[in-house]
């Protein structure tokens, strides 16, 4: 039993480290298109605070690491394939895009599409917490975000009716 619970607590925690890694993989991909986007200073600044956001979830990613002792965790809503396929899959993109320099429509719609996907990996929906609390804890530092994929949408927008 003993060894079994290890084995559960050794699964749960390579998934967050998995996660964390997508959310620090997505940050590394935005600072690379405001880096490239320089010029363009409203861009920019919204790629440097999309970053700062995936940051700030890989943060909570590292709280949930750092508190699996306090049965934060009761069990992961994905499995380490569907987790490590997409953190690849987000490093595939990275390396695509600094080869081939996209536009800013093209960086925005690839983020876009992005983060659509790599919604189901915030904490608040990666895993089931033991108590109710701390669903609400970590759903209360997601908010914090102002939305990223709506302020990509609008300004994808603007871009096209431009």
């Amino acid at each position: 039993m003993v060894a079994n619970s290890a084995k559960i607590d050794g699964e749960i925690v390579r998934v967050l480290e998995v996660c964390r890694d997508i959310e620090l993989s997505s940050a590394e991909l935005y600072k690379y298109f405001a880096k490239i986007f320089c010029d363009h200073e409203e861009m920019a600044a919204l790629w440097y605070k999309t970053a700062q956001e995936e940051e700030n979830h890989a943060k909570q990613f590292i709280l949930a690491i750092t508190m699996r002792r306090e049965q934060l965790v009761e069990s992961l809503v994905i499995d380490s394939g569907t987790a490590e396929s997409t953190l690849n899959f987000v490093r595939a993109i990275y390396d695509v895009v600094r080869v081939n320099k996209p536009s800013m429509l093209e960086a925005l719609s690839s983020a876009i599409t992005l983060e659509v996907n790599l919604s189901k990996f915030h904490m608040t929906t990666a895993v089931h917490f033991v108590e109710k609390t701390h669903r609400q804890l970590f759903a209360a530092m997601l908010k914090a975000d102002k939305n990223h994929i709506e302020a990509l949408r609008e300004f994808h927008q603007r871009l096209l009716m431009a």
